[in-house]
C-alpha cells in the first residue's frame, strides 16, 4: 500500500477538499474537475505563488525523491503541462524533455506537437526549432531502457512538426540562416538513426515510425519541389494570392509526400492569419486531390508508410480546425471530415487521440457524420470514451474485468460502469457514453439502476461542497452532467462491512465489543453528517457500509459506500417514495425499513434511525439480518406484522442489555419517540469511555455465545436485502380501517390448508403429557413437604458448585452437599432431599377455590415476590409451572431446584446445552428463545411466570376447557 497517500484520518473528520480544473488549477463549472486532495503530492506546487511555475515545478521535484518523484509528475500533467500549453510557452515545455520518465514525457510531447500547430509560424523560429530538436534527441538517447517502440512513435508529431516547420523557414532564410540549419541538419539526422536503429516489425506502429523516418530523411535535406519553395518563398504572403492556389493544386497532384505534407503543414499554421473559412475551404479541397489522385496513381504503392502520415495529418488538421475555429460553418467543417476521416477506416489506421475531442464534443450534427465515416460501434465508442478518459485524468487505469453496460436512454447514451484505479485509490468509474446514432426513441423505460447511478453522482457533488467526510466514500473526479462525454470516479473499497463480519464468523474469531462499538461511531458519524446536509440515506444496512484500512488492519474504519438511494430536499430533511431513486418504493430494503416506509411512503430522520437501530443488531449477531429468528416465516408475514402488530427483533444473547435498548429505543414504533441519531452518537461515546475504562467490562469472547444461524433466504440472496413493499402490505392498505384491524382482515382471506375439509384437532393436555422420568417426588408428612430429587451429573456439576451453603440452608437442602451413588464406576443416581413447611400445589388450590374475593391477587404477589428474589441472586427458575409452584398460608415455594441455572455475573443471559427433549413437559410454557436457542434470563422466567398465571386464572374461573 502507497503510504503517500494512506494517512490514518481520525473518524468523523471532517476536511476541507475543494475540487479543481484540471486546466488551471481553479474553479470552473464547464471543465473538468477533480478533488484536490487527490493531487496533495502537488500540494506544495498548488500552494506556491512565489517566482515562475517553472521554478515552482522544479523545486517540487526536486524535493521529492524515488517513488514520490514519479507520483508527483503524474500530478503535475493536469496542473503544470496543461497551464504551459494554455499560455502557450513551448519553450519551457521542451525543456521539461530533460526529466526522464516516460509518460510524462509523453505528455510533455503531446503538448508541444499541440503547440506547434496553434502557434503562428512567427512565434516558433529557426532557433527555437532548432533547441527544441536538439531536446527531443537528448530525450531519445537517454532513453535507453523500457519500452523503445513506444518512445520513439511519441516523438514522432514533434519531429515531423518541427521538421516541416524548418523546411517553411528555409525557402525563405535559407541563405541567411545558414548555420542554424546545418545544425538542424544534424539534429534531424541523429534523430534518424536512433529511430533506424530499432528493428523493423510488421505491427502499425512500426509503421508508423517507418513512414515518420522516412519524411524526415527527405525534410532533413531541404530538397524541395519546385511548387513548395515558391510557395513559401515569403511565407508571410503565402496562400495569400490565385497563384499560390495554381501551386497548391499542383503540389496536391504532383507533389512527393514530403511537399504534401508540408504544404498541408502550412496551411494549418498560417490559419490564425489570414481569413479561417477561406483557409478551411483551402485545406478541404487540398486533400480531396491528393486522396483523389491517390486512388488512382500506382506510383504510390511503395509509399504506404509515408502517406499514413499524411492521412494522420489530414485528420489532425481536422481537429484541429474544428476546435480553434468555431466561427466556420459545421457545413464545411462536415465536408471536411467527409473527405480526411474516412482515409484512417480505408487504410485500417487506430483513431488517434486528436479525433476524440471532435466524437465527444457537443456538435451532434459534426458527430454522427464522424462516427459514421469511422464506422464505429457502440464498443468502439466505449472503447475510445475509455482512453479519452484515462488521458486527461493523471495516472487513471480503466479496468477491462467485470465491465456492466445498464440499458440505453431514449437518446442512446449507455451508462457503463467499471472498475479501476486512481493513482493509489480503488475506484469505481461510471461513463455516460454517447450513442452512435442521433434518433430518438420515445417512451423508453429507463430502468432504476440508470436513475441510481446519476442520483449518486448528484448527491455527491451536493455534499462535498469543498469538504469531505473521513467516514462517506469520495467523489474524485468528473465531468459535468449535460456534457457531451460525462463520467464520475467515485472511491471503491476492496471489502464490504457485510464480508468483514462473514470472514470473521467463518474463521470464528469474533469481534470484541470494542471493534463493533468503533464500527457503530464511524457509521452514526457518517448519517449524522448527511442529516446536517439535509440528505436522507434511505438505505442503512450492511451492504451500504465497506470497509477501509489504513497501513494495517488495526486502523481501519467503516466507510458509506452506497449513495444511491439518498434523497436531497432544499427545505427539510424527508423524503418521499417515488422519488428518482426510488421508483414507488421497488427499491427500498424491505426487513430494515420503519413501518412508516413501507405503510406510508415516508422517509425522514426518523426513518434512518429505525434502520441504525436494526444495524447495531446485524452487527453483534455478526451479519443476521433482522428478524432472523422467524425462520420459518416469509418477509411478506413478518413485515405485515411489524406494521400491523408492532413485531420487534429478538434480542439475542450475543447483544449486551446496554445495545440491544439504545436500539429499542431506534425501534420505537411512533417515530416522535425515537432518540435523535446526536442522542444515540452521545450514548455510544459514554459505553466506549465505560469499556476504555473498565476493560473487564468488554465481553471477553463471542465464542462463548451462540452465535443465531444465517436463515437459507439470507444465503441464496447471496447476504443481499430483499426489496419493495410486502404484497400483503399493500393489499392490508385496500382494507378500510386501522393497520391492525385490515392485517387481520387480510389473514382471513388467505387460506391456512390447501384442503377446505381440513380441521384441527383440539388440543387437549393430560397429565401424562406433562410428566417426566426426573419430577420431583413430593411426600406429604404430618407437619412438612418432603420432596426428593433427581438431579443430572451436569446439573451436579455445573450448577452445585455455585450454591452456598447458606444458600442451601435456606433452601432447605438436606445433607449438604449431596453424594453421588455409583455403581461399577457409574453414577447411577444423585438425589437432593429438601422440605418444605405444609403446603398446597397452586392448581389444586384454585381448583377449589369457589370465591376467592382477592386470594388470587394476593397468590400472584407471592409468586413473584418468590421470582424477583431469586433474580435479585440471579438465580433462574426455569420450572416457573403449576405442578412445581406450591402455597403456604399465601407464601409460594417452588419444589423444582434441579433446573434452576444461575447468570454469570455482568450478564443478562446464558445460554446451556439443554437437549429439547430434557424440557418436554414444560416446553409449552418456555418462550421461543428457550426452546430454539436455550437461552435463559430473567426475561424467560418472566414469560414462565406469565403462562402459569394464565394457568391458574384458567383453573380459578372454572372452565372446562382447562385438562390436565
Amino acid at each position: 500500500m502507497d503510504r503517500t497517500y494512506h494517512y490514518y484520518v481520525e473518524p468523523g473528520a471532517v476536511g476541507e477538499d475543494p475540487f479543481i480544473s484540471l486546466e488551471v488549477g481553479e474553479t470552473q463549472e464547464t471543465k473538468t474537475h477533480i478533488l484536490k486532495s487527490i493531487l496533495s503530492p502537488a500540494k506544495e506546487y498548488l500552494d506556491s505563488s512565489d517566482g515562475t511555475a517553472n521554478e515552482a515545478f522544479r523545486k517540487c521535484y526536486t524535493n521529492n525523491e524515488g517513488e514520490n518523484k514519479t507520483i508527483f509528475l503524474r500530478c503535475a500533467v493536469p496542473l503544470h503541462v496543461q497551464r504551459l500549453q494554455k499560455y502557450k510557452d513551448i519553450d519551457s515545455l521542451s525543456a521539461l524533455l530533460d526529466i526522464n520518465e516516460t509518460t510524462f514525457n509523453s505528455d510533455v510531447l503531446r503538448a508541444i506537437q499541440t503547440l506547434l500547430l496553434e502557434l503562428s509560424l512567427n512565434d516558433t523560429q529557426v532557433a527555437f526549432i532548432d533547441k527544441c530538436l536538439n531536446d527531443v534527441l537528448q530525450y531519445l538517447k537517454r532513453s535507453e531502457f523500457g519500452d523503445m517502440l513506444r518512445i520513439y512513435v511519441d516523438t514522432i508529431d514533434t519531429v515531423l512538426r518541427c521538421s516541416a516547420t524548418a523546411v517553411i523557414y528555409y525557402s525563405e532564410y535559407k541563405e541567411i540562416k545558414k548555420q542554424s540549419y546545418t545544425k538542424l541538419k544534424k539534429s534531424c539526422s541523429s534523430i534518424s538513426k536512433i529511430w533506424g536503429s530499432l528493428k523493423s516489425g510488421n505491427t502499425q506502429a512500426h509503421q508508423k515510425l517507418k513512414g515518420a523516418l522516412s519524411l524526415l530523411k527527405t525534410m532533413e535535406k531541404f530538397k524541395l519541389g519546385v511548387q513548395l519553395k515558391e510557395l513559401f518563398h515569403r511565407s508571410a504572403d503565402s496562400f495569400a494570392g490565385s497563384t499560390h492556389d495554381t501551386l497548391l493544386a499542383e503540389i496536391a497532384r504532383k507533389g512527393c509526400i514530403a511537399d504534401q505534407f508540408v504544404a498541408a503543414f502550412g496551411i494549418l499554421r498560417k490559419m490564425d492569419e489570414q481569413d479561417p473559412q477561406n483557409m478551411c475551404d483551402m485545406y478541404t479541397n487540398f486533400f480531396q486531390s491528393v486522396f483523389d489522385n491517390r486512388a488512382g496513381q500506382r506510383s504510390f504503392m511503395g509509399k504506404d508508410a509515408e502517406f499514413q502520415q499524411l492521412t494522420f495529418l489530414a485528420v489532425y488538421g481536422t481537429a484541429f480546425i474544428y476546435k480553434n475555429f468555431p466561427q466556420i460553418l459545421s457545413t464545411d467543417i462536415s465536408s471536411l471530415m467527409n473527405v480526411c476521416v474516412p482515409q484512417l477506416r480505408n487504410q485500417r489506421l487506430d483513431v488517434p487521440e486528436e479525433m476524440t475531442d471532435l466524437i465527444f464534443s457537443l456538435n451532434k450534427d459534426l458527430v454522427q457524420p464522424l462516427i459514421d465515416s469511422l464506422g464505429l460501434s457502440e464498443a468502439g465508442v466505449q472503447d475510445l470514451a475509455e482512453v479519452y478518459i484515462e488521458k486527461i485524468l493523471p495516472d487513471l487505469k480503466i479496468y477491462n474485468k467485470d465491465k456492466k453496460r445498464l440499458p440505453s436512454l431514449s437518446n442512446h447514451y449507455q451508462w457503463t460502469l467499471s472498475r479501476g484505479r486512481f493513482f493509489s485509490n480503488s475506484v469505481r468509474v461510471a461513463i455516460l457514453v454517447p450513442g452512435i446514432s442521433n434518433t430518438q426513441v420515445k417512451d423508453t423505460k429507463v430502468s432504476d439502476e440508470n436513475k441510481r447511478i446519476e442520483n449518486e453522482f448528484e448527491i455527491l457533488l451536493k455534499l462535498q461542497d469543498g469538504k469531505t467526510h473521513a467516514n462517506i466514500l469520495k467523489l474524485f473526479a468528473f465531468n459535468p452532467l449535460g456534457s457531451r462525454l460525462h463520467f464520475h470516479v467515485i472511491e471503491s473499497f476492496g471489502m464490504l462491512l457485510m464480508d468483514r463480519v462473514f470472514q470473521s464468523r467463518r474463521t470464528q474469531d469474533f469481534f470484541p465489543e470494542k471493534w463493533i462499538i468503533n464500527r457503530l461511531l464511524e457509521i452514526i458519524s457518517a448519517v449524522i453528517y448527511l442529516h446536517e446536509n439535509n440528505i436522507i440515506h434511505r438505505d442503512l444496512t450492511l451492504n451500504a457500509f465497506a470497509m477501509k484500512t489504513y497501513i494495517s488492519v488495526e486502523y481501519e474504519q467503516a466507510v458509506l459506500c452506497n449513495l444511491q438511494m439518498a434523497y436531497y430536499s432544499d427545505y427539510e430533511a424527508s423524503a418521499m417514495a417515488g422519488h428518482v431513486a426510488d421508483v414507488h418504493g421497488k427499491n427500498i430494503a424491505t426487513r430494515w425499513s420503519a413501518p412508516e416506509s413501507l405503510w406510508e411512503g415516508k422517509f425522514d430522520v426518523c426513518t434512518d434511525t429505525w434502520m441504525f437501530g436494526h444495524l447495531i443488531h446485524a452487527l453483534f449477531t455478526h451479519g443476521c439480518e433482522p428478524y432472523t429468528e422467524l425462520y420459518s416465516e416469509t418477509t411478506d408475514e413478518i413485515m405485515a406484522k411489524v406494521v400491523s402488530c408492532g413485531l420487534k427483533p429478538y434480542k439475542w444473547p450475543c447483544i449486551p442489555i446496554s445495545y440491544h435498548k439504545l436500539a429499542a429505543s431506534c425501534l420505537d414504533f411512533d417515530s416522535q419517540n425515537r432518540p435523535s441519531l446526536q442522542f444515540i452518537q452521545r450514548e455510544l461515546q459514554r459505553l466506549q469511555k465505560e469499556l476504555k475504562h473498565n476493560e473487564n467490562v468488554q465481553r471477553k469472547s463471542y465464542c462463548t455465545y451462540t452465535m443465531p444461524g444465517i436463515s437459507t433466504s439470507q444465503m441464496e440472496r447471496a447476504h443481499q436485502p430483499e426489496r419493495g413493499i410486502p404484497d400483503m402490505v399493500k393489499k392490508m392498505k385496500g382494507y378500510k380501517g386501522n393497520k391492525r384491524d385490515s392485517y387481520f382482515k387480510m389473514r382471513e382471506k388467505i387460506p391456512q390448508s390447501p384442503d377446505p375439509n381440513y380441521a384441527p384437532l383440539p388440543m387437549v393436555f393430560k397429565k401424562q403429557d406433562l410428566r417426566c422420568q426426573n419430577d420431583p417426588e413430593v411426600k406429604n408428612k404430618r407437619f412438612e413437604e418432603k420432596v426428593e430429587e433427581n438431579v443430572t451429573v451436569n446439573f451436579y456439576d455445573k450448577i452445585l458448585p455455585k450454591m452456598s451453603e447458606d444458600f442451601a440452608k435456606k433452601m432447605s437442602i438436606q445433607d449438604w452437599p449431596p453424594k453421588k451413588q455409583v455403581k461399577q464406576g457409574k453414577i447411577t443416581e444423585i438425589k437432593l432431599i429438601y422440605r418444605f413447611p405444609k403446603a398446597r400445589n397452586i392448581m389444586d388450590l384454585a381448583l377449589d377455590l369457589s370465591e376467592y374475593h382477592d386470594i388470587d391477587l394476593e397468590v400472584i404477589y407471592q409468586v413473584t415476590s418468590l421470582v424477583q428474589q431469586m433474580h435479585e441472586k440471579r438465580w433462574i427458575l426455569v420450572d416457573i409451572v403449576g405442578k412445581n409452584i406450591y402455597i403456604n398460608d399465601f407464601k409460594a415455594c417452588q419444589f423444582r431446584i434441579g433446573r434452576m441455572v444461575r447468570l454469570p455475573p455482568k450478564e443478562d443471559s446464558m445460554i446451556l446445552d439443554y437437549k429439547l427433549e430434557e424440557l418436554d413437559d414444560i416446553v409449552n410454557w418456555l418462550p421461543r428463545e428457550v426452546i430454539g436457542n436455550g437461552e435463559f434470563s430473567t426475561g424467560s422466567d418472566v414469560y414462565t411466570m406469565a403462562m402459569l398465571f394464565y394457568e391458574f386464572y384458567m383453573a380459578l374461573s372454572g372452565t372446562d376447557r382447562l385438562q390436565y
